[in-house]
């Protein structure tokens, strides 16, 4: 695993969380459920920061 730092503002942090929330919906339409689990992971987690 890898670990990547950025420092961003909380409006910034909401931001990446909707488009990573977004592009999931665009995984689900696709039928890629994986894919599209794992970003609303990774958009949870940049939620909790």
């Amino acid at each position: 695993m890898h670990t990547v730092a950025v420092e961003v503002t909380p409006r910034e942090r909401a931001d990446l969380a909707r488009a990573l929330r977004a592009l999931a919906d665009e995984e689900t339409a696709d039928e890629k459920p994986g894919e599209a689990d794992r970003l609303r992971g990774l958009a949870g987690r940049i939620e909790r920061g």
